[in-house]
């Protein structure tokens, strides 16, 4: 008599260090959010913010030209809203505070706007069901930023080979259909719903459906459906600025 067959050995997990997550985000980011999905996203949130901070005071110069060209355009609509501010003194005066707010909002901005992604996706991944924390979602939301991170690595590239000095605007340094636009005829609203139709905007909300899909354990058709609510989400304040008529 044959003993029964022991069961088959279930699967080893997928192990990789933090330098294979950011490389096979690119590849496998299936794989990604899977082997993470219960480590928490302190650490990649941590890289990727840090990351950012560098590529912004390594571009600083170069940008500064793309910089001026932007707060020159937003002094100038809020000197033709309120006559007061046509003022030289006056204009002067707010062209130094939009610089620091330049600044500081690019280095502190992304931090912040990475924790405050994470709790849309938490939110919304919950509305479809998907079983994430909010540890789990800023794993997702980090990794999935990973793009915007080369986003800026190609945008100090292409500083190196087109003169900053005739860019008129970030958008003219985007991946959307913004940058064909003239941002001294095209009305803001319309400027940003078109930037939000960049390459490496679309890329990151597409990771981000992986993720909840991978990690949250939702179906492919509600996390293409988180993914779309989510893309949705960011549209909504150029959707305002259209309403508006800015």
């Amino acid at each position: 008599m044959t003993e029964p067959s022991a069961a088959p050995a279930a699967p080893a997990p997928d192990k990789a260090g933090l330098f294979e997550d950011f490389i096979d985000i690119f590849v496998s980011p299936a794989k990604v959010f899977a082997r993470r999905a219960s480590s928490g996203g302190f650490i990649p949130f941590l890289i990727v913010a840090v990351l950012m901070a560098g590529l912004f005071f390594a571009s600083r110069n170069v940008m500064e030209p793309i910089f001026d060209s932007e707060i020159s355009r937003q002094i100038a609509a809020q000197a033709k809203a309120n006559p007061q501010l046509a003022a030289p003194e006056a204009q002067e005066k707010m062209r130094s505070m939009m610089r620091v707010t330049f600044q500081w909002s690019t280095i502190v901005g992304a931090p912040i706007l990475l924790l405050c992604l994470a709790l849309v996706v938490w939110i919304v991944g919950k509305i479809f069901g998907a079983t994430v924390t909010y540890g789990s979602s800023l794993m997702i939301t980090s990794y999935s930023y990973v793009p915007r991170v080369l986003a800026s690595v190609l945008t100090m590239v292409q500083l190196q080979v087109v003169d900053p000095n005739k860019i008129s605007g970030l958008a003219g340094v985007s991946y959307s259909p913004a940058r064909f636009l003239d941002p001294e005829t095209t009305s803001q609203g319309l400027m940003q719903l078109a930037m939000r139709f960049d390459v490496f905007v679309l890329w990151t909300t597409v990771l981000l459906a992986i993720g909840l899909m991978s990690a949250g354990k939702l179906t492919k058709e509600k996390a293409t459906l988180a993914g779309v609510t989510l893309f949705g989400l960011g549209l909504l304040g150029a959707l305002w600025a259209l309403i508006k008529g800015t």
